[in-house]
């Protein structure tokens, strides 16, 4: 074969290769991650901003529900911090702690393998949920174990946690998933300021998946949200920081659609100074009366992973997906003396 011939035949190759790839179908998407919660093959829409309806001295209607980032690789644990800012984790085997300012920048915050969720004390110390402890991780300066297993308590299946207002914390014990319901022990756990952990509530047989947790404004009842029935708990609490007189707590609105699409209904939870509870629900958060009357729903298009109010006056509702996050300006405020 001449030069010439060689050089038609490869441009004939050419222009037949361009042909058969401008015909050939688009390649398929790659497939969605499966999220906790989320029932197998159920593909949501991609986020979005949205607006919210009207909640009367909760959020106005027309309010714009704004999304702040789609690109989050696994967030969870968000909580309003003193400085104003909201902080959320990462979650993976190198886990941070996230920081978005009140201008919407987000920056690294700090970082520490293992952590499950994080919230904060009136001192601005960052406490994190890690495999078997609780511990402080921000400032450096004043890092240090809270407690752990070696206490004599495991902490392996803790799951989510509220600072109170004079230090002590109370964390949900979630069990193991993907059991049936009422198969193993769950409850609450409690660890006062300076001293051991214990719990303090057994849920085996009331609650199938206790998960968000955080107390009243006043801090004379704590609220467990359960992601595997359709309410949640609430107990009274005495002085030494034991729990009395536990009852069925906000009645969710789970449609059919949600009951089919997600295997995990609520998930974490927020409370605002009014005493307003607001629970973490697929693609949004339902709000509740201080007498547990549902008042409304703000919307997102993913299930939501946990609530927090943040902002220099706690102005703004923040509303975490796995993959993305929302905030809202609301006419509630959250309560300025706590994380959440």
């Amino acid at each position: 074969m001449n030069r010439r011939a060689a050089l038609a035949v490869a441009v004939t190759a050419l222009l037949s290769s361009t042909v058969s790839t401008q015909n050939a179908p688009p390649a398929a998407p790659p497939p969605q991650r499966q999220v906790a919660g989320v029932a197998p093959g159920v593909v949501l829409e991609p986020p979005r901003d949205l607006v919210a309806t009207a909640i009367p001295g909760v959020v106005a209607a027309g309010e714009k529900v704004e999304l702040l980032s789609a690109a989050l690789q696994g967030g969870d644990g968000v909580i309003g911090y003193t400085d104003g800012s909201a902080l959320y984790v990462e979650l993976g085997p190198n886990a941070t702690v996230q920081r978005i300012s009140p201008d919407k920048q987000f920056s690294t915050l700090a970082g520490r393998p293992g952590i499950k969720s994080i919230g904060a004390d009136r001192d601005g110390n960052v406490i994190a949920l890690l495999p078997d402890s609780l511990e402080i991780i921000y400032p450096p300066a004043n890092a240090r174990v809270l407690a752990s297993g070696a206490d004599g308590v495991s902490m392996r299946t803790l799951n989510d946690f509220v600072v109170s207002s004079k230090g002590d914390i109370y964390a949900s014990d979630v069990g193991q998933y993907n059991q049936p319901k009422y198969n193993q022990p769950t409850g609450v756990f409690y660890l006062p300021k300076g001293g051991r952990g214990r719990q303090v509530a057994d849920t085996t047989e009331t609650m199938a998946l206790p998960n968000g947790i955080v107390l009243s404004p006043d801090e004379k009842r704590l609220y467990v949200v359960d992601s595997r029935n359709n309410s949640g708990m609430v107990w009274d609490v005495a002085s030494d920081g034991a729990l009395a007189n536990p009852r069925a707590f906000a009645k969710y609105r789970i449609d059919e659609a949600m009951d089919r699409d997600f295997t995990l209904q609520a998930n974490g939870a927020a409370i605002d100074a009014d005493g307003r509870l607001y629970v973490a629900m697929p693609l949004g958060v339902q709000v509740f009366s201080p007498g547990g009357t549902y008042l409304g729903t703000i919307p997102t298009s993913l299930k939501i992973q946990s609530v927090s109010f943040a902002g220099p006056k706690k102005e703004y509702l923040y509303m975490l997906a796995v993959r993305a996050i929302w905030r809202v300006k609301t006419i509630a405020h959250g309560y300025m003396p706590r994380a959440k």
